[in-house]
């Protein structure tokens, strides 16, 4: 009998089980976001908020039209409401692809919209997080897209490029920057956008990397600086690194990144902390502006040294702006230490940013160049 319960009581519990979403919603009446970006409010409230939405025409048309709507609000969710208020439809959030943070918001903080993007059921917890460097958030939005029409979908293209290229350091996926702000012994580093003139219209370019005390904008990376941060952290996949000639000719030299390793290890001697970063990179040449024949066995052997000096003189450099200007610790050596040296870190761990300043580096770049990347000789030196 008692058996016959049991199974009676689990098919009405499977009843439940089998009902239809609660949240459900008819497709045509939503429509699709593709980025957002958040600057500081306008008219006396705390945010602006831009969103670029997708509207599809009728079968007929066969067209997709993007438009950007904004709105203010005292906190995100309101703005989001006011969106909603003024498209006559409820906002879909989980195809958008980026969010752009302006500048002058970013130097307030931005813990709670981090806070919000990951709890939010309605976004996607991986959605790509930029900066806008020298302009407000929606003018990235605002831009002409010269490969597509919805810049969310170029923004987000032009972030995967970019990591490609020279690595995954600048963290950009909302999750991974809301858990390095929570974490102690690294400082946040996130993509930084720019608007430049491209084909007679104004573009939007990756420029480096902003670096943030705790959740504020205080600085940036440029470029390079970004792709020399992806080395120390092991991070560089592929990509280019392009060097002054050792010569007086003013030229310079490209190499072709086939492969990279870094390990970075970390000695407490008296009451000195020591860091000794070491890269194995082997590399292809890629363009030489010379008319020397550098096929030669000692030249080759040359240009190898030279830019072993090159890379540990670019690494030596950042390490100094991160601990002279930025004081911030951009390579999470105190996150190491917090995971592989507790004991040490109850010691160091206070006030980390004040301790990182004082932190010896040691760097060595060894390099490998496992072809020429041409033929025969330089196009100089054909005659």
């Amino acid at each position: 009998m008692w058996k016959k319960a049991i199974v009676i009581f689990m098919i009405i519990s499977n009843v439940f089980l089998l009902t239809g979403c609660w949240n459900y919603v008819e497709i045509d009446r939503l429509i699709n976001v593709s980025g957002l970006a958040l600057d500081v409010g306008e008219e006396g409230k705390r945010y602006h908020l831009s969103a670029e939405i997708i509207t599809v025409g009728s079968e007929e048309k066969a067209q997709t039209n993007v438009n950007v709507i904004e709105s203010d609000g005292n906190t995100i969710f309101e703005a989001v409401r006011n969106l909603t208020m003024i498209s006559s439809k409820k906002l879909y959030f989980g195809h958008c692809r980026v969010m752009i943070i302006g500048e002058e918001l970013a130097k307030y903080g931005i813990s709670e919209i981090l806070d919000l993007t990951v709890r939010n059921h309605e976004t996607r917890i991986a959605m790509d997080i930029a900066i806008s460097k020298g302009c407000k958030a929606k003018d990235i939005l605002l831009t002409e897209g010269i490969s597509t029409p919805i810049i969310a979908y170029k923004i987000y293209d032009l972030l995967d490029t970019t990591e490609k290229e020279i690595g995954e350091s600048p963290f950009t996926k909302s999750y991974k920057i809301f858990n390095t702000l929570q974490a102690d012994g690294i400082s946040t580093v996130i993509p930084a956008l720019e608007i430049i003139e491209a084909e007679e219209k104004k573009a939007v370019k990756f420029c480096g990397v902003g670096v943030f005390d705790e959740d504020r904008l205080i600085e940036y990376l440029d470029v390079l600086e970004t792709k020399n941060l992806s080395f120390i952290n092991n991070k560089i996949k592929t990509g280019l690194l392009t060097i002054k000639a050792d010569d007086e000719q003013g030229a310079y030299e490209s190499f072709e990144i086939y492969k990279n390793k870094t390990q970075t290890k970390i000695q407490f001697e008296n009451d000195d902390i020591i860091v000794n970063v070491k890269t194995h990179t082997e590399v292809n040449i890629g363009e030489m502006e010379t008319e020397e024949d550098f096929l030669k066995t000692d030249r080759v052997e040359k240009i190898r040294q030279h830019l072993e000096k090159e890379m540990e003189k670019d690494l030596y450099k950042l390490i100094n702006k991160a601990q002279t200007e930025l004081e911030s610790d951009i390579f999470g050596i105190g996150l190491q230490i917090y995971r592989d040296h507790y004991k040490e870190w109850e010691k160091y761990g206070k006030d980390w940013n004040e301790r990182f300043k004082s932190v010896k580096f040691n760097v060595d770049c060894k390099v490998d160049i496992m072809g020429s990347g041409v033929y025969d000789e330089t196009a100089k030196g054909v005659g």
